[in-house]
């Protein structure tokens, strides 16, 4: 691997969830010896996050790797993230394009771009390796920083609401619960962890999980819990109640309830 003096430029578009997993990336390419920047200025290669919420998310996300390789041709354009897995082809096509990869192995990226960097060439055909989420795991990645006062963990990705005007479903797949990271990176970060997730609230089937992600974080140290609710399903009595409590006061100095724009809570 020759990461000597290589300066990588990281954008990341869209959610909290997309800036953690950028986050990550710098961290992994850092401890591999890259110089890690925000992709504002030239750059041996970049690294694009997209987002695919809306047209105008897709229509950026195009926009900033037209951009990239405009400032330096020379320069290898990896593109990961939602838009990436809900329309390889688009993005494959896009001019300086060398790698495309989905949601199902995001971290991928850093290993490409050892490849890259040994042999020393751009390839005239961009790869593109975007797999379907059948039987897939949920992508174990770590952060030991933020410049946040508050950092996010993420503990779940997909979705399985399915909601006709959205397009989260197709580009991160089902949802996959993963609360053990929540130890490991709560003992991590110096910042107060937040859970977060693509669709991360507790459903009616999920007591367990989330009951087990308390006492993680209760071993972890972690005693401020912040839980925002994103569908109106979930606001239910059963929950309040449960909130309420022996083993939610009993590990958490603070739990609160934010039910987000646009959930009756009545």
């Amino acid at each position: 691997m020759n990461s000597i003096n290589r300066k990588i430029g990281i954008v990341s578009l869209g959610c909290k969830v997309n800036q953690y997993e950028a986050r990550a990336i710098w961290e992994t390419l850092e401890a591999r010896g890259y110089t890690v920047t925000d992709g504002a200025g030239k750059c041996d290669a970049y690294i694009v996050n997209t987002c695919t919420v809306t047209a105008e998310a897709d229509r950026k996300g195009r926009q900033v790797i037209r951009r990239l390789y405009a400032m330096n041709p020379y320069a290898y354009v990896l593109v990961t993230g939602c838009q990436a897995q809900a329309n390889a082809e688009a993005i494959a096509a896009i001019p300086g394009v060398d790698y495309v990869c989905g949601n199902t192995k995001k971290m991928s990226v850093i290993d490409r771009l050892d490849d890259y960097f040994l042999h020393n060439r751009k390839k005239g055909t961009p790869e593109v390796d975007v797999r379907s989420f059948d039987g897939v795991c949920f992508e174990a990645m770590t952060i030991h920083a933020s410049e946040r006062t508050r950092a996010y963990v993420k503990i779940e990705d997909g979705c399985e609401n399915k909601c006709s005007y959205c397009a989260i479903p197709g580009a991160r797949g089902p949802m996959i619960l993963a609360v053990f990271c929540l130890c490991a990176v709560g003992m991590a970060l110096a910042a107060v962890p937040y859970p977060y997730g693509v669709n991360a609230h507790l459903t009616r089937n999920e007591f367990e999980n989330h009951e087990r992600a308390l006492q993680m974080m209760a071993l972890a140290g972690i005693r401020h819990v912040r839980l925002a609710i994103t569908h109106s399903s979930v606001c239910t009595n059963g929950v309040c109640d449960w909130s309420r409590s022996d083993e939610v006061v009993a590990n958490c100095r603070k739990y609160g309830i934010e039910p987000l724009a646009g959930v009756d809570c009545a």
